[in-house]
């Protein structure tokens, strides 16, 4: 596969996790984690991509479910394996729920909310229809359109920024950070996590590509998704804000042929990365549970009532607040695991030779 498609599903993560989890967590608990997070989020996110990186290159052609049986044993090894798959699964839901927020405020409010839960789980399921290739062909496609809505909004927004407000959030936003703020930042990079699966696809993945990216377009989305709703808004009242973009996209004005609300820009960039996030969050846990159990219809089994928990769940829980404190707890799970499994994968693959075959 051409790098293009490595950058472009790094490219999405990143605008993904920088509009729906990171301002969430920095911008609105802004007066105690202060935005030092970010820098140190992206350092350690840079760190643990070149520990992972440089063991999926030893390995260019299995996925994490062979090189975590072949380092760690397969008892250990699939423990680690079903771990990512169970995370995945979960930030799926985080993605469902927020998306179908974005659908329920903003477009169908009078529509049942079962029915949107239902209608959207058709998103997963017609993504499991494909395969792998497809689905990078879909990341490619809709990265791409994310990434230009992405530049109008921000573009926008630091127009109708004074440079007051912005001096304001400079000065005041250098505090110690705590370890959700930092988890949160470290998550927003973590893209790379899709090698779990894809690594075969790649061949050899390109460290200082990643980290070029990291820094052009993580550092940039992080700072710009989080800084802007803090000038509009300030560090108080975003306190009491959800969708947090979507609120800052209204005080946007534009003068776009019919449009002249920002909300026409930041909902569509919202559902394609939301939608993408979901179908992307499910194959993967589809695809590294088909791997790990090797048992297909067991799998369909298994996905069929995760999806059908998701409907249960949203149907559930419906304060968004709830949501989101859950999904700040998730980041910091996920950036523990993902640091001990980088520190562990390169001290066991230092004992190995290469060229050894998939067990």
């Amino acid at each position: 596969m051409n790098i293009l498609f490595y950058i472009a599903m790094l490219t999405y993560y990143m605008i993904n996790n920088a509009l729906f989890n990171a301002p969430n967590v920095i911008a609105r608990n802004y007066l105690h984690h202060g935005l030092t997070a970010i820098p140190i989020g992206l350092a350690l996110a840079g760190i643990n991509a070149w520990l992972l990186l440089s063991v999926y290159n030893r390995f260019p052609k299995w996925t994490m479910i062979e090189i975590n049986r072949h380092l760690c044993g397969k008892f250990f090894g699939g423990a680690i394996s079903a771990s990512y798959a169970a995370l995945m699964i979960i930030i799926g839901f985080f993605m469902f729920r927020g998306s179908l927020e974005v659908i329920i405020e903003f477009l169908m409010p009078d529509t049942p909310v079962w029915f949107l839960a239902i209608l959207l789980i058709t998103i997963p399921l017609f993504g499991l229809l494909h395969n792998d290739s497809t689905i990078l062909y879909l990341v490619a496609f809709f990265t791409a359109i994310a990434f230009i809505l992405m530049l109008i909004i921000f573009w926008l927004g630091f127009k109708e920024i004074d440079p007051v407000m912005l001096k304001g959030v400079a000065v005041h936003g250098w505090k110690p950070p705590t370890v959700q703020g930092i988890s949160a930042s470290l998550f927003v990079c973590g893209g790379y996590v899709g090698l779990a699966i894809w690594n075969p696809f790649f061949a050899r993945t390109s460290l200082k590509a990643t980290l070029l990216l990291f820094v052009s377009v993580g550092l940039v989305a992080m700072s710009c998704g989080t800084i802007i709703p803090l000038a509009v808004w300030g560090p108080w009242a975003i306190r009491n804000l959800n969708l947090i973009w979507v609120m800052t996209a209204e005080t946007l004005s534009l003068d776009l042929f019919v449009m002249e609300r920002g909300l026409f820009l930041i909902v569509p960039l919202l559902l394609i990365t939301g939608y993408m996030g979901v179908l992307l969050y499910i194959y993967k846990g589809y695809r590294m549970l088909d791997l790990l159990l090797n048992k297909p219809k067991a799998t369909r089994i298994i996905i069929g009532c995760v999806l059908a928990g998701y409907v249960v769940l949203a149907l559930s829980v419906n304060e968004l607040k709830v949501i989101i404190r859950y999904r700040e707890q998730y980041m910091v799970v996920w950036a523990v695991l993902q640091n001990i499994v980088g520190i562990l994968w390169y001290a066991l693959a230092k004992r190995k030779e290469r060229g050894v075959s998939a067990p």
